[in-house]
């Protein structure tokens, strides 16, 4: 008898498991360090963090319409043979650091979002670029992340926030770009079309300009000014997990 309930316990023990991993990754979880970054005349770039790791999904209409969208983790993402964009065969992934991309917007049109599942999140809007008449041509970047304690693992996750500062005061003269760093613990990025607050593009220069970086990662945060004379590649930009202590102390 003794061993027949131990039986009927175990179905019964596995559905209760199920549901409550079903809760902690639905439930409401409250988000740190909502950024946005990357708005141009079609697509904007949301990203945030979480104490513990969830899905990633934010909802988001345009002004006027009752049409509700959703869009996941560029990292759950592939595109398709038509050019489109669609969950991976492997699904969506839960994590700590969070990172959507929404795509196909209207240009001069303003939208609403909100994080899924974000208790202490309200809406937000934001308003995408007019098309520009023309584009520059490319100035590309790139470089490595590293830890700043040399017995430490290098990231092979997180983001790269980065915008162009004035060198000789330091004010900022563009808004927000980003970039997900790769599993070897590279970025990459583009200077040539960078906008500020207006919609205007900064033509960028080498000598009089420079490179604000802030990190987030799995290893660590970091802060970093970059001289773009030397960007391909880029200096190692220095990590370090006590950034992540200190703030939560």
């Amino acid at each position: 008898m003794k061993h027949k309930l131990i039986l009927l316990g175990l179905p019964l023990f596995a559905i209760v498991l199920f549901f409550v991993v079903l809760l902690i990754l639905f439930r409401d979880h409250p988000v740190e360090s909502v950024r946005i970054s990357d708005l141009t005349d079609t697509s904007v770039t949301i990203s945030w963090t979480t104490v513990n790791e969830q899905l990633a999904a934010v909802e988001y209409y345009q002004e006027g319409s009752n049409e509700v969208m959703t869009a996941f983790d560029t990292r759950d993402l592939v595109k398709n043979s038509s050019g489109q964009y669609e969950l991976s065969e492997q699904g969506r992934a839960t994590r700590n650091i969070h990172y959507v991309v929404i795509r196909n917007l209207n240009p001069d049109t303003t939208y609403t979002f909100s994080i899924k599942n974000a208790g202490n999140f309200n809406e937000q809007t934001i308003k995408t670029y007019p098309t520009l008449a023309s584009v520059n041509s490319p100035m590309p970047i790139y470089g490595k992340v590293v830890n700043y304690m040399a017995d430490s693992p290098n990231p092979n996750d997180g983001v790269i926030f980065y915008r162009i500062h004035n060198k000789a005061d330091d004010s900022p003269l563009t808004n927000y770009y980003s970039s997900l760093i790769s599993a070897d613990s590279t970025w990459s990025g583009d200077l040539s079309n960078l906008r500020d607050n207006s919609g205007a593009v900064l033509k960028v220069n080498e000598e009089t300009h420079i490179l604000d970086v802030e990190v987030t990662s799995d290893t660590g945060k970091g802060w970093q000014q970059l001289n773009l004379i030397e960007r391909l590649p880029a200096e190692d930009i220095l990590v370090n997990i006590r950034y992540i202590t200190d703030e939560t102390n």
